[in-house]
């Protein structure tokens, strides 16, 4: 396997970097573009920052994506429309265009009172844990855009792409056990290289034309070999197939319980009913009547009327959603089970 450990960065670097950044660029509006982590950095043109200021801003920051990291200028990367395609918790996903062929870009929002360089230290692990996975059931990571006004943006090549949901809406004769088996085999390459997606659901996996699912959806993820990239703030947040160890509140004294691949589990155990049942989980329960339900111990029942959904993976699922992490199977554990449950008898 890949050794993908990078040399450590003291998180008051990542800082430090930011601000270094934002120093150099704090006087001007106009779209700046990082260079190409690959090549020397290019002088600005139409601005008034001195090259050298932005030269040892770039040499700062170089050191936080990995070198196989391509960075666009913002007018390479055009977008198309005034409303994005959708939002999530931080960002806004656009239909834009590259080099003459559709890609999607993921801004960043930000608002006047952000702080800015938490918002840059999440962007440089998204786009840390993005450069290094590449497989077939994960969205292709194209490049990313910096620019001047402190926008930050991830390119993607998902256009064409739907949502998981709107997805089987469309197709609801499409083979569900092949979509739970391309989720589990782009999670097990995750987890193998010791990246923790975090906000595995539903809404962050992609289906391709091709009928092949793609998890996205990486800003809350966690590289075990890069903690100075993650911060509490970002590792625990609330979604339906949140692990009820992340929903206790920590005891006095002790810290926060991170996301792990245990929780990533039973997440996918969450996503897998989702697939089968067509619903969200706990529909029409609020977020606090679902929270009760978990850690008293409430599952989702079997979903009535579902063709395809085998005892054995129904097994599968209840042990996945196991109130102890430990026993809860592992992303190698259930190939291995929706193999044989695949296999002619």
């Amino acid at each position: 396997m890949r050794d993908l450990r990078l040399p450590p960065l003291a998180n008051s670097f990542v800082v430090q970097a930011a601000r270094l950044f934002y120093q150099c660029f704090s006087s001007s509006g106009n779209d700046v573009s990082s260079p190409s982590l690959a090549s020397p950095p290019r002088p600005v043109v139409d601005n008034d920052i001195p090259y050298e200021r932005y030269s040892d801003a770039v040499e700062q920051l170089r050191p936080l994506f990995p070198p196989n990291c391509i960075s666009f200028g913002a007018d390479e990367v055009e977008v198309v429309g005034d409303i994005p395609l959708g939002a999530g918790g931080y960002a806004n996903i656009w239909v834009a265009t590259l080099c003459g062929r559709s890609v999607i870009r993921k801004s960043y929002r930000r608002y006047e009172n952000d702080d800015v360089e938490s918002i840059f230290q999440r962007y440089c692990r998204e786009v840390t844990v993005c450069s290094q996975l590449s497989h077939p059931n994960i969205v292709p990571f194209v490049g990313f855009v910096i620019t001047s006004n402190h926008s930050f943006s991830l390119i993607f090549d998902t256009a064409g792409h739907l949502g998981l949901r709107e997805y089987l809406e469309m197709h609801p004769q499409a083979d569900k056990m092949d979509l739970v088996r391309g989720i589990a085999c782009g999670l097990k390459h995750v987890h193998d290289l010791d990246v923790i997606h975090g906000r595995l659901c539903s809404q962050n996996v992609l289906v391709g034309p091709d009928g092949i699912p793609r998890i996205a959806g990486f800003g809350s993820s966690l590289m075990m070999s890069r903690p100075d990239l993650g911060s509490d703030e970002d590792v625990v947040g609330f979604h339906r197939g949140s692990a009820p160890e992340l929903m206790r509140p920590p005891k006095p004294g002790k810290p926060v319980t991170r996301i792990t691949k245990e929780s990533d589990m039973y997440a996918f155990g969450m996503l897998t009913w989702e697939i089968f049942s067509g619903k969200d989980p706990f529909r029409g329960d609020l977020d606090a009547t679902v929270v009760v339900r978990v850690l008293k111990g409430d599952r989702p029942p079997h979903p009535k009327n579902c063709n395809g959904l085998s005892r054995q993976v129904w097994n599968m699922v209840k042990v996945c959603w196991s109130d102890s992490p430990s026993r809860r199977m592992t992303v190698g554990e259930v190939l291995n089970l929706l193999d044989a449950a695949c296999r002619p008898s």
